[in-house]
């Protein structure tokens, strides 16, 4: 099962094909799926034909060694789309002149070598080849040619690897590749993946490589001939590290614009994402009754409503998710309450709690992402069953799961024989429905998270 991103490649096909839109920074929140949308968007495009590099192979290198990896990674590239590599047989007469253009010394002392044994004597060929070097050497002495020193100069770095205004035969044989390539009337897209996950101190150096590149000679056009680039990051992220490198007092728009043509596109499928928690949740494999995986189980409706709310919050993304697609799962947790012990899935907000608490790398990553939950990331769609399943947890040092009436929220409770559920039930005395409309269920799962650290973490 994938993650549906139909609406969102439409609209980043949109995008990409408006005028002038050159250089673009695709930014989305780190394992949100941008790499996966990007190579099925170019999968088999009529419109253009995607080149990737993966600058997290250069962190290790110097700017220098960057210029030159980055030109591996295009020749590697380019030889995986089928870029024409020319195999030209020079003619037998062009290979005659040309050799006696280059060898006319060589073959003037054979010549006259000849000369010399039939005519003259024997200092004759030095004598002739000292006068030729001494015309030569007087030549030079005369001759002034500013252009030529000049081009020289200019030429010693063209052909120097490493340098921003280098223009090697290498190079020049990428920008020829790539040419060809246009012909097929598709567009070349230079692709810059993952600089979001390289370590903050080398994303900089990175950046202004490819900004040399992409200003080649003050002529604004890409040092190897690509039509658009598209540099891939998480921008907020991006935002911040800048401004602990250079301090908040520092313009980063006027730093990051020059990166992109028209505007940063922000790739969000938040809403197909949340579509999909349904599928994951259902697939999730076990030989116990763990409820999370069943619609009818009434656990399932707000493990499903929490984990939406953590996407929507960020905390939780695409990848994160599809880990645990046709999951086994197993609980075997066996908990204490008071003089009693019951498995933790027969306590529907610690099994819950459990469950998410198995998508997170660490307990206080899951930690941070619950407290940070506020009511406008919640998608409650039932709170009076949010609160049967979270309310006792959420109150627990008062009632620790006793048989008894209580009151949290300005809601009358019970704490009902079925102990082992954790479960409530709810006095509906008069005003009661507009009184659930107005608890803030972030802070009844803050709390009753806080009591699942405290009590049965």
């Amino acid at each position: 099962m994938g993650i549906d991103i139909k609406d969102e490649l439409s609209r980043f096909d949109t995008f990409l094909s408006e005028d002038g839109n050159i250089n673009i920074v695709f930014s989305g929140i780190f394992g949100i799926g941008k790499t996966y949308f990007l190579r099925k968007y170019f999968e088999n495009n009529d419109k253009y034909i995607p080149i990737y590099l993966t600058p997290i192979n250069y962190i290790v290198s110097s700017n220098e060694d960057i210029f030159e990896y980055i030109k591996v990674d295009i020749l590697f590239e380019l030889i995986r789309v089928g870029a024409n590599f020319k195999k030209e047989e020079c003619s037998f007469s062009l290979a005659t002149q040309m050799y006696i253009l280059e060898s006319s010394n060589k073959l003037l002392a054979n010549l006259l070598k000849m000369t010399e044994k039939i005519k003259f004597g024997t200092d004759f060929l030095e004598k002739i080849i000292n006068f030729k070097r001494e015309i030569e050497d007087y030549k030079k002495d005369i001759s002034i040619d500013e252009e030529e020193d000049a081009i020289g100069f200019l030429r010693s770095y063209t052909e120097q690897s490493g340098t921003i205004f280098e223009d090697n035969a290498i190079t020049q044989l990428i920008r020829n590749l790539i040419n060809s390539l246009k012909n097929s009337e598709k567009e070349i897209v230079l692709i810059i993946d993952d600089l979001d996950r390289i370590d903050p101190e080398h994303i900089f150096r990175i950046l202004n490589v490819l900004s040399a590149h992409d200003n080649f000679y003050e002529t604004n056009e890409h040092k190897f001939g690509f039509d658009k680039t598209i540099i891939v990051c998480d921008i907020y992220n991006i935002r911040n590290i800048y401004s602990a490198k250079y301090g908040i007092a520092v313009d980063f728009n006027g730093y990051i614009d020059k990166f992109y043509s028209k505007e940063v596109y922000h790739f969000d499928n938040t809403k197909n994402i949340i579509k999909s928690v349904i599928n994951i949740l259902t697939s999730i494999q076990s030989n116990q009754d763990i409820g999370i995986n069943n619609t009818s189980n009434l656990s399932y409706t707000p493990c499903e409503e929490i984990l939406s709310s953590l996407i929507k919050s960020k905390a939780l993304n695409t990848r994160t998710l599809l880990k645990n697609l046709h999951k086994t799962y197993q609980n075997n947790r066996v908990l204490k309450i008071g003089n009693r012990r019951c498995l933790a899935t027969n306590i529907l907000s610690i099994n819950i709690l459990d469950f998410i608490r198995s998508m997170f790398s660490t307990f206080n990553d899951m930690k941070t992402a619950i407290y940070k939950l506020r009511e406008s990331d919640l998608i409650i769609s039932d709170k009076d069953n949010f609160l049967r399943v979270f309310l006792a947890l959420a109150d627990y040092p008062k009632n620790h799961f006793h048989v008894n009436n209580y009151v949290a929220y300005d809601i009358h409770y019970t704490v009902g024989n079925a102990i082992d559920f954790g479960l409530i039930d709810i006095d509906y005395q008069k005003s009661i429905t507009e009184k659930i409309k107005a608890v803030d269920c972030s802070d009844v799962l803050r709390s009753a998270f806080s009591n699942y650290c405290d009590y049965f973490a």
